[in-house]
């Protein structure tokens, strides 16, 4: 059974001292899920590295595995659907071993908004630096 945690920081609190490679699966810290736009693009904070270690068969389960974790066992109010319905896609895929789809998929999504977005290098690499979400 899957414990229910009230809030992210109850769910950050209780994982901290887990091992790097089930953290790094989890995708809510403290204020919440990750927003679905740092996950699309590869340009993102650590995003490649967690893409590419998930499309490995097993290190995508664990790291799918995780994920799923993180979303269900905490019933946040501030979690959006999308991003609650984005995750557990992903966390299935990750968990199936499909993981080299999803990496496939951010590659071409990245690659589309580098041809059809001015000046997008510049904007994510400001947009990372600044970033608000860091993992547990």
């Amino acid at each position: 059974m899957v414990n229910r945690y009230k809030s992210s920081a109850e769910f950050s609190a209780d994982h901290y001292y887990d091992d790097n490679l089930v953290r790094m699966g989890y995708k809510r810290n403290l204020r919440g899920l990750a927003p679905v736009e740092n996950e699309v693009c590869l340009f993102e904070e650590n995003n490649l590295l967690e893409s590419v270690m998930a499309s490995i068969p097993i290190m995508g389960s664990i790291l799918g595995l995780g994920r799923l974790h993180s979303v269900w066992s905490t019933q946040d109010p501030k979690d959006s659907k999308i991003s609650i319905i984005f995750h557990t896609a992903l966390g299935i895929l990750e968990t199936l071993g499909l993981g080299i789809i999803v990496l496939l998929i951010k590659i071409t999504i990245t690659i589309l908004l580098i041809l059809f977005t001015p000046c997008l290098l510049c904007y994510f690499m400001y947009s990372a630096a600044y970033s608000d979400f860091h993992p547990i």
